[in-house]
C-alpha cells in the first residue's frame, strides 16, 4: 500500500486519494500530482518550472501562472481542513514544510 502520512493527512498514490483526519479530501487529478510531489521531498524546494514538468508534463502550452492557481486552489481546500503546510519560497518556487 503506497500511503504517506504527514500530521494528519494521508496520501495514498496508488487510489489516488487523500485524507485529513479521515475525511476524503475532493481534489482536482493536477491538485493531487501537485501535493503528491510536494509531499514526496517534504522541505525541498520545487521550482514552478519542475512542478509544471512533473505534474504537467509535456502537455500544449501551458501559463507559467497555473501552477500558483492550482497552488491557491488546493491551498484553499488544505487550509479547510487546518492544514497550512504548502510554503511559498519567494524567487525559488514551493515547498511542503513539516
Amino acid at each position: 500500500d503506497n500511503t504517506r502520512v504527514l500530521g494528519s493527512l494521508c496520501i495514498n498514490s496508488d487510489r489516488f486519494e487523500v485524507k485529513v483526519g479521515g475525511t476524503l479530501l475532493n481534489l482536482s487529478n493536477k491538485e493531487f500530482a501537485l501535493l503528491d510531489t510536494l509531499t514526496s521531498e517534504p522541505n525541498r524546494i520545487f521550482s514552478k518550472s519542475q512542478l509544471l514538468d512533473k505534474v504537467w508534463g509535456t502537455e500544449d502550452y501551458i501559463d507559467d501562472n497555473t501552477v500558483a492557481v492550482t497552488i491557491a486552489r488546493l491551498r484553499e481546500k488544505l487550509l479547510k481542513q487546518g492544514i497550512k503546510n504548502i510554503v511559498t519560497v519567494w524567487g525559488f518556487g514551493y515547498k511542503w514544510e513539516n
